[in-house]
């Protein structure tokens, strides 16, 4: 489920996570307008095609308060999303 109504048009969002849950967002995203950067170790297959940027490394917060979290529980090293949300910034996180 994303229920968001956001004009991402032009915007920059961070997709914290390089694994399938962060891979199934990238198409309404890109669908949406935004610049996505993906920050993550390892990347999924299907997020190398995609055409995004690509961080190769551990999410560390900039500040920017903007992201969407694509994760399992558990996964992505302990990040939190919370780390997005106290900025009043929109994150995603799997429901199991």
């Amino acid at each position: 489920m994303f229920p968001a109504f956001l004009d991402l048009t032009s915007r920059h969002v961070v997709v914290v996570g390089g694994g399938p849950v962060a891979a199934s967002k990238l198409e309404s995203l890109l669908a949406a307008g935004a610049r996505v950067t993906v920050v993550a170790p390892d990347i999924h297959q299907d997020i190398e095609r995609a055409g995004v940027e690509i961080v190769r490394r551990e999410f560390r917060d900039d500040g920017s308060g903007r992201g969407v979290v694509g994760r399992r529980r558990g996964a992505a090293g302990g990040q939190s999303p919370g780390e997005c949300g106290g900025r009043s910034a929109p994150h995603v996180r799997q429901r199991r």
